[in-house]
């Protein structure tokens, strides 16, 4: 199920070396106490906002797994 909850899309958006993707991230929200009131609260801002990650630098990390921990 994990590999269909990974975001893809940016697979083919780069893939030279200097190149840069644009990620989008959503605005952190903060939980608040519920109390009940006469008027209703300002909602936090949704807007997404967007982090350009340049592609400058190659790098790669070696990792085993066995064939169980493939399954």
């Amino acid at each position: 199920i994990l590999p269909r909850l990974v975001n893809s899309s940016l697979s083919a958006s780069s893939a030279r070396h200097g190149d840069a993707i644009r990620v989008p991230l959503s605005q952190p929200v903060t939980a608040a106490d519920v109390a009940p009131a006469a008027q209703p609260q300002q909602a936090p801002s949704t807007a997404m906002r967007v982090v350009t990650v340049p592609l400058d630098n190659w790098k790669s990390a070696s990792f085993y797994l066995t064939d169980q921990e493939m399954m």
